[in-house]
This record gives C-alpha cells, sequence and structure tokens, in this order.
C-alpha cells in the first residue's frame, strides 16, 4: 500500500512538472492580436474534463490558465454579460484508452447559443502534458478565426431584428372648442365644418380694430380741419389740429392692438388644430 501511494504521488509529480514546462514552452504559430478597430473583444472561458479517466482536474487548470494567456496575447477580454461569446474546450479519452485523448473547441455566440466555430482533434499515444500543448497549439492556430467570431459588430449583426419598423401614426388633434362645446348648427353641415368660435384675444382684437379705425378717422379729420377765427377775439382763432393728432395717434395704437390680438388668437388656434381667421377677416366667412 505505501509503495503504490508513493508510486501515485511520484506520478502525479511528474505530470504537474511536465504540464508546467509546456506553459513555458513558446507556443507555434504565435497569433497577432485583434483589431483595435472592430472594438472590444470579450468572451467567457469554459473548459470540461469530465470524461477523462484520471487527473482532470490538474489537465482542467492548466489547459484554463494556457488559454487565459493566450486570449490574453489576442487581447481578448473575459466577458462580462451572459450573453456574450463562449470558448468552450472539451477533453475526453478516446475508447478509454488513458494514452488517446480527443478534444473540441467551440465558440457560441448570441441568445441562441449558435456554433459560430469548431475544431476537433485527437492526439494519439499523448501523455497529459502533450495533450495539454496540442489544444494550446490548436487554438493558437484559431487566432484570427476567434477575432472575427468574438468582434462586437458580429453580435449585432446576429441579434439585429429582422422585422420591419413599426411607424406609429399619431391621431388626428381634435378642435378643443368644438369638443367642449359644439355648434348644433354645425352638426351635418358640411359647409361649416372645422369652424371655431373667436377666442378671448380675437374678441378683442376684433373690438380695438373697430374702435382704432373708427378714433383713427376722426382724428384725422380734426388734424386737417381749417383752423376758424373767435366771434369775440378776430385775432385768436380756433384750432383742432392737436386734440385731431392726439386722437389719431390713440387710433392707431387701438389698431395695432387689434392686430396683435388677432395674430395671438391665430397662432393658438393652429395649435389646437383649428382655421385660420383670414376668411373672417376678408369677410368671406361669419363667426358662428
Amino acid at each position: 500500500m505505501r509503495i503504490g501511494r508513493t508510486a501515485a504521488e511520484i506520478r502525479r509529480a511528474a505530470l504537474v512538472a511536465a504540464l508546467g514546462l509546456s506553459m513555458m514552452l513558446p507556443s507555434v504559430g504565435y497569433a497577432a492580436p485583434c483589431s483595435e478597430t472592430d472594438g472590444v473583444h470579450r468572451v467567457s472561458l469554459v473548459v470540461d474534463t469530465s470524461a477523462l479517466l484520471e487527473e482532470s482536474a490538474v489537465i482542467q487548470e492548466r489547459v484554463r490558465e494556457g488559454l487565459a494567456v493566450t486570449l490574453r496575447d489576442l487581447e481578448i477580454l473575459p466577458a462580462k454579460q451572459a450573453s456574450e461569446p463562449t470558448l468552450r474546450v472539451e477533453l475526453r479519452q478516446a475508447d478509454g484508452d488513458a494514452f488517446r485523448y480527443g478534444f473540441s473547441i467551440t465558440l457560441e455566440r448570441g441568445e441562441l447559443r449558435q456554433q459560430a466555430l469548431r475544431h476537433s482533434g485527437e492526439c494519439e499515444s499523448c501523455t497529459e502534458g502533450e495533450i495539454v500543448a496540442r489544444v494550446l497549439t490548436t487554438v493558437d492556430t484559431l487566432g484570427e478565426e476567434l477575432c472575427e467570431a468574438t468582434a462586437p459588430e458580429a453580435e449585432v449583426a446576429e441579434t439585429a431584428p429582422t422585422s420591419e419598423p413599426v411607424v406609429e401614426v399619431p391621431p388626428p388633434r381634435l378642435d378643443r372648442a368644438v369638443m367642449e362645446d359644439p355648434d348644433p348648427a354645425d352638426v351635418g353641415d358640411p359647409s361649416r365644418s372645422g369652424r371655431r368660435r373667436l377666442g378671448p384675444a380675437g374678441v378683442g382684437g376684433v373690438a380695438s380694430l373697430s374702435v382704432g379705425g373708427v378714433a383713427l378717422g376722426v382724428g384725422v379729420a380734426l388734424a386737417l380741419r381749417q383752423p376758424t377765427p373767435l366771434e369775440d377775439r378776430p385775432l385768436f382763432v380756433r384750432s383742432t389740429e392737436t386734440p385731431g393728432i392726439a386722437v389719431a395717434s390713440v387710433g392707431a395704437g387701438l389698431l395695432l392692438t387689434g392686430v396683435i390680438l388677432l395674430l395671438i388668437d391665430r397662432r393658438r388656434a393652429r395649435r389646437s388644430g383649428g382655421p385660420s381667421y383670414a376668411a373672417y377677416l376678408r369677410g368671406g366667412a361669419s363667426r358662428p
């Protein structure tokens, strides 16, 4: 029992030394780093050695350490999300032979975990250290394909929706005045559809235009009236020029105020979906 246990320990120590030596040797066909213009490459690493007959934990750890160095040389960073690509390496012993290994390297991508890369191989009459070196060398030769499969553009192109975009049509805008207080005379009358009452600003504008027009006319008439001499004082004259100018100025101000109020009411009517008041100002329409 003591001799058998010692032999197993010696064999285990030799295996660890051989695997460490294989990690120290330079890999064949060193792959160039991925292009920085493609963005940040990310991948999660899974090493499965559950099908090996013995020393599966040691081989799994050495393969994981070697692949971490290879991915670092390729500038492929560890994944941060579960939806990012996954590099899966599986090792097995073919036909139950302790010195005949088989391995497969796959890269799964997207939400459906589709295989973007797959490679398999065998190693006959191999030791544990040789199968680790074979797997790492194979991954080195697949460096360019790994860069393409882990590019962010490839992920976006795969997960992008293929359906046509849905265009939402906004609902028609209704006149607030018609919704709140519809005119019964407008119901069923196509010639008066869409017409709304003047707002407070519009009513004030019409009133200002009317008063301002009268005041302007009276003021101009007074300003143009010829002065007349006084009956009891012939040397003095009676002039209405100054009052006329004052009245005309007030009338012009009221006209300007009326125009401004109508413009404000027209802008509000456009925002609420109502018609303009150009026809009303031209006399082509009447207030409802």
